[in-house]
């Protein structure tokens, strides 16, 4: 259906960038466009941890129930969503570089229902930019916090 892109070059190790991007609990403090955060499951943040998060997306808030579906830390990990009819798989990945490590995250989107499907064209022609910048912003954002 869609897929989105983003990175950035941090000055930290990936151990420190990882730690900061699955910190979870935390991420309505790191992360300026989540509002709020409700963990689901028990235990630490890692592979089936499951929570409910509303984020600004434009103007509008919007909630949904992510689960972390792969987990190797500090490499990479990812995370699952099913909402409005269509499955959301975001894989982030952290590569240590000499100067630190590149910090990427990819979104692959794909209708899971007759109303995802439905929604198709209207969701290239609208979504891809705000999409995007939502990625590159969250980025961002974990990688000041990494680099203070």
């Amino acid at each position: 259906m869609g897929r989105f892109e983003a990175s950035t070059d941090v000055a930290a190790s990936p151990d420190c960038v990882f730690e900061l991007a699955t910190d979870i609990p935390n991420c309505v403090q790191n992360i300026e466009q989540i509002t709020k955060v409700e963990i689901l499951t028990d235990g630490p943040v890692g592979l089936g941890t499951r929570w409910s998060e509303t984020r600004l997306m434009g103007k509008r808030e919007a909630t949904c129930e992510l689960e972390i579906s792969a987990w190797e830390p500090p490499r990479m990990y990812a995370v699952r969503s099913v909402a409005g009819g269509i499955q959301w798989d975001t894989d982030v990945v952290m590569e240590a570089t000499g100067a630190g490590t590149r910090f990427s995250m990819s979104m692959d989107t794909k209708p899971v229902s007759f109303g995802g499907r439905l929604s198709l064209p209207l969701f290239k022609l609208f979504m891809r930019k705000m999409m995007t910048g939502c990625l590159q912003s969250d980025l961002d954002q974990i990688k000041a916090l990494a680099e203070r």
